[in-house]
């Protein structure tokens, strides 16, 4: 499964401490950031499982479009 953020889009990787959890999903898809899109890390509790939000370590490539970023909170 590759997981592909639109151009201009957020998405928020919630932790275990969300009012809601969500756990994501350990994948070996690729990662794709369109343009200007923003991929955020609620790194609150210390959760390692929002990290899964970038694939699997040494399967997993990860392309950004021009002004993509990654946040670390």
């Amino acid at each position: 499964m590759d997981v592909i953020i639109p151009d201009n889009r957020q998405v928020m990787v919630q932790d275990n401490q969300a009012a809601a959890p969500l756990f994501t999903q350990l994948y070996s898809g690729n990662l794709s950031l369109g343009a200007g899109a923003t991929l955020n890390f609620g790194y609150a509790s210390g959760s390692i499982e929002d990290y899964r939000a970038l694939g699997t370590p040494g399967a997993t490539v990860i392309t950004t479009g021009a002004g993509a970023t990654f946040g670390f909170n």
